[in-house]
């Protein structure tokens, strides 16, 4: 034998004895992983299909509507079943739970292009991974999964198992079962499934999200007409059924009924994101999810929205979210007319006005509620801003700019503001902007994408909780299957704007509600603040979204109105009318909200008066003391910036100046210091003489009746020294009295 042979030999007997070592060695690893691990068939019972409960704030189990019809395998059409199974699992029927030349397969493919592109789970591996398994990648779940299956496919025979996937995969949109789908997307029971309706279905499952049918129709076409191609490729359809099937449209008729409420579709997306699993994770792993959720509040925001709205036509959208400013958490969310509005940007309008524009400028002192500015043709680099009404209204104050929404004047407070400031502040608030939101238009809420629902009236909260911004939550808690609490919402806060500046805003938006455009919402007799907004569409008359913020002490709640069609919607569909009348119907029938309180005013709000003929000429003064009431108007400024000029007509004069007056209901009161050995005379312009005193080094004072008829008369002060009688009397002072 030569030393060749016998090296082989020897080398294929190490060969042989390391392989069956290595292979004893995976069993043991094999069994000591899995030791304990066997299927629980509760866990695949229909009457465990969604294992997860939520509940509502006061512990009320809110997700039974998950309870939907289950399908039986033997009603569904054979084009249903096949188009699954080619597209899952094509071996489904001939291999024993674990499909070895798949994963070959897919092992080759994942080497060609250096990635992880396909996978080789079974439809009975998905099975238990959904009800039995984490979501974690690791070899020591994989290794559980294999058992658990080869368990599954002794137990169950091939059509149960293929059952009870149809009865649990996830579809998207709340959608759990072909059942529940079925009816969802396509107003259809399960047993009437077209090949097209059942090839989408089977291409949404592969990533739920990216294939939405309702929000992103594009991916979910390209990937149905693939699903189709594979049909035809392993000679499922013939080549003209493929034509003919892939030049349809998707055909989606959204049953609305057939989904979960709204608020829990947000609930089960805000725990996907928490826990970091799948759908189908979250559906069968058992967790208790307890919500914010307020199921009177929901119930009566779902009614009033769907009364409001409908007398409107099906393409006009609206939703509207109920907030706590205590707990900071979704008391209500509802919606009308399925879209994914929440989440989905929109323009804002003018609601963005007191986030973007006002708030920096009250910050930073640039302005205040009584800072007059010029409504008057205006143009910025050619940008050329106009009202709603198409008037110029001259000179505004900021709070009547607010409380009428004109839109001049925030265009003129967010170039003083500067865009990147005022946008670092609306950031704050977590809304976002593109480098392209740099325009002037961009003060009336002409942004390049827009925001949306929830974020834009969570920054009207921060209002409401003294300028501090608080992250929202639908979810409290979150305990596993083991009971224990593995989620507990924390808030995150911040400081956006002083408690002074955000009382400013909420006296302005007072008045918004008083006699502004929200004044719908003053039939409720309660101190709540808001403003409205409307988007306009192009070279039309028509709006495309529509909106009201209002809020209390306790609560903020945001309402929408949009329009699906490009065309927009009738210009009577706007912030003042139907979502402003969507909240006074629902503060109207709940005693919860009307429970509210004027917001309490900070110690570094300051009263002052102004000079109203000042204010005229656009100019902010504080009045002196002699100027009447009727001629000053009362305006609230923080202690931080107040107005240092004072009114020059009626300002004290310089030191040497005694003649002070105050006017009465009836009379004039004067006063002045008197110095010894003098004598004071006071006249009137015809050089009347109408009080005449000897000083004494003390204050004289003298009343005189107020003309009957409006005009301004000065009066004028004269001395004349006891040592000085052969020279004239001298003018020591001089002042304006209006009448």
């Amino acid at each position: 034998m030569s030393k060749f042979t016998s090296f082989l030999k020897t080398f294929i007997r190490i060969s042989l004895t390391t392989l069956f070592c290595g292979g004893l060695a995976c069993l043991g690893v094999y069994a000591i992983v899995t030791s304990g691990t066997s299927l629980q068939k509760e866990n695949l019972n229909s009457s465990t299909r969604f294992a997860t409960t939520v509940y509502a704030s006061q512990g009320e189990v809110i997700n039974t509507t998950h309870a939907s019809q289950e399908v039986d395998i033997h009603e569904v059409p054979q084009h249903t079943l096949t188009t699954f199974i080619y597209t899952e699992d094509k071996r489904f029927y001939s291999h024993h739970g674990i499909d070895y030349i798949r994963i070959v397969g897919a092992t080759i493919e994942n080497i060609k292009r250096r990635k992880l592109a396909q996978g080789g789970s079974t439809i009975s591996q998905q099975l238990i991974k959904n009800t039995h398994l984490s979501n974690e990648k690791t070899l020591t779940r994989k290794l559980k999964e294999i058992k658990l299956t080869k368990q599954l496919e002794h137990a169950y025979t091939k059509d149960e198992i293929l059952e009870m996937y149809l009865n649990r995969i996830y579809f998207g949109n709340s959608c759990y079962g072909l059942a529940q789908a079925s009816e969802f997307y396509f107003n259809t029971n399960y047993q009437n499934l077209t090949l097209n309706q059942s090839a989408t279905l089977a291409g949404v499952i592969n990533a739920p999200g990216v294939y939405d049918p309702i929000a992103h129709p594009e991916n979910t076409l390209l990937k149905r007409n693939k699903i189709l191609k594979n049909l035809q490729n392993n000679n499922i359809i013939s080549e003209k059924e493929y034509e003919n099937e892939q030049n349809k449209p998707l055909g989606i008729q959204v049953n609305t009924s057939a989904s979960d409420d709204m608020y829990l579709r947000y609930v089960l997306q805000e725990a996907k994101n928490i826990l970091h699993v799948n759908e189908n994770m979250l559906a069968n792993q058992h967790y208790k999810i307890h919500t914010f959720q307020d199921l009177l509040l929901q119930q009566q925001l779902q009614k009033t929205l769907h009364q409001t709205r409908s007398n409107l036509t099906p393409s006009i959208m609206a939703e509207s979210i109920l907030i706590n400013n205590q707990t900071h958490g979704v008391s209500a969310y509802a919606c009308e007319s399925y879209q994914k509005n929440l989440y989905k940007n929109r323009m804002p309008g003018s609601t963005l006005k007191p986030i973007l524009v006002y708030a920096p400028a009250f910050e930073l002192g640039i302005a205040y509620p009584a800072t007059i500015i010029e409504d008057t043709a205006y143009s910025l680099n050619g940008y050329q801003p106009q009202n709603a009404d198409k008037t110029f209204h001259g000179n505004v104050s900021i709070r009547n700019a607010i409380i009428h929404s004109y839109n001049i004047p925030a265009v003129k407070i967010l170039e003083q503001v500067g865009i990147p400031t005022a946008k670092s502040y609306a950031e704050k608030n977590n809304i976002s902007f593109t480098d392209q939101d740099i325009y002037p238009s961009l003060a009336l809420g002409a942004m390049q994408y827009g925001t949306n629902l929830a974020t834009i009236t969570n920054a009207y909260s921060t209002f409401a909780n003294e300028g501090t911004y608080h992250s929202l939550h639908f979810i409290k808690s979150i305990t596993n299957p083991n009971g224990k609490v593995i989620y507990t919402a924390n808030p995150q806060s911040h400081q956006v704007i002083s408690k002074e500046t955000s009382y400013l805003l909420s006296d302005c938006l007072k008045d918004v509600v008083q006699k502004g455009t929200a004044k719908k919402l003053q039939s409720l007799h309660l101190p709540i603040y808001a403003k409205t907004g409307t988007a306009g569409c192009a070279n039309s008359s028509n709006n495309t979204d529509a909106w009201c913020i209002a809020y209390t002490n306790n609560y903020t709640v945001g309402t929408w109105f949009g329009s699906a069609e490009s065309t927009g919607m009738p210009a009577s569909i706007n912030g003042a009318t139907y979502p402003t009348a969507h909240i006074v119907k629902l503060f109207a029938t709940s005693s919860t909200l009307q429970k509210a309180t004027p917001l309490a005013k900070p110690n570094g709000i300051v009263e002052i008066s102004l000079h109203t003929h000042s204010l005229q000429q656009g100019k902010l003064a504080q009045s002196s003391e002699n100027v009447p009431e009727r001629y000053t108007v009362k305006e609230i400024f923080s202690k931080k910036y107040t107005p240092k000029s004072v009114d020059a007509t009626y300002a004290k004069q310089p030191s040497q100046t005694t003649l002070q007056a105050v006017q009465e209901t009836k009379q004039t009161k004067f006063s002045f210091f008197g110095n010894k050995n003098t004598t004071y005379t006071l006249q009137l312009p015809n050089k009347e003489t109408i009080f005449t005193a000897q000083g004494n080094n003390a204050i004289i004072t003298f009343l005189y009746p107020n003309p009957k008829t409006k005009e301004v008369v000065t009066y004028t002060l004269y001395q004349q020294k006891s040592d000085e009688e052969n020279s004239s009397p001298q003018v020591i002072s001089q002042i304006k009295m209006l009448y």
